[in-house]
């Protein structure tokens, strides 16, 4: 009787060894899936514009239609999509639509819209089994096109570049993150002067704060 009871208590004993051990392995493997897919996972997001300071500054073939202006308080919105491409390397692409005003004007905002490549080196931090925190410096460059309030210019087309800093809080499939840095847009165009076509060019330097979400698919 003593010798079968000892047998069901070893047998016991090792089930449930083996039982905690499996459960144990499943939460590892939980969690370092969750950890891969903050490595990992595609993206996708959207986030508020604001940029600040910074001034435009208009060349022309004819000095005296040149100028230089402060810039009020630029806004608008972006959407972002990145797919990591290694664990320090991310790429993807980006919509912005900002409205620039010029100091010291009553005119209606003008309307730049950029289309942009991306480009993001970066770190994944394990904050906590749960949380993660990716620190990054991002490149954006591509298309602009500058739409201005009233006959005063042309539509003007161009390029859009900037540095971007910044960090994304990860939790599950969810990250939140702020960023800053500089922000560049540079248009042409030409005008008709009588007989005479002229050329211009319009650059846009500012510093830049987005906050956003993103998804992580």
């Amino acid at each position: 009787m003593r010798t079968t009871l000892a047998l069901l208590l070893i047998v016991a004993s090792s089930s449930f060894a083996h039982a905690q051990a499996s459960a144990t392995d499943e939460l590892q493997a939980r969690h370092s899936r969750a950890d891969r897919r903050a490595v990992e996972a595609f993206r996708v997001g959207t986030y508020f514009v604001l940029g600040a300071g910074g001034e435009g500054d208009l060349d022309s073939e004819v000095p005296a239609l040149g100028g230089e202006g402060d810039l009020d308080a630029t806004v608008g919105f972006g959407l972002r999509a990145e797919m990591p491409v290694m664990d320090y390397l991310s790429i993807g692409g980006l919509f912005e639509f900002v409205g620039y005003q010029f100091d010291d004007t009553s005119a209606d905002r003008n309307l730049a819209i950029d289309m942009s490549f991306w480009i993001k080196g970066r770190y994944v931090i394990e904050l906590t089994r749960d949380l993660d925190l990716e620190v990054y410096l991002g490149l954006p460059f591509g298309f602009t096109g500058y739409f201005p309030d009233g006959d005063a210019f042309d539509n003007s087309f161009g390029f859009n570049t900037g540095l971007l800093g910044g960090g994304q809080l990860i939790l599950g499939r969810f990250a939140v993150f702020t960023e800053m840095g500089w922000r560049h847009r540079h248009t042409y165009w030409d005008e008709e002067n009588g007989a005479a076509s002229i050329d211009f060019d319009l650059a846009h330097n500012q510093f830049a704060f987005h906050l956003g979400a993103m998804l992580l698919l």
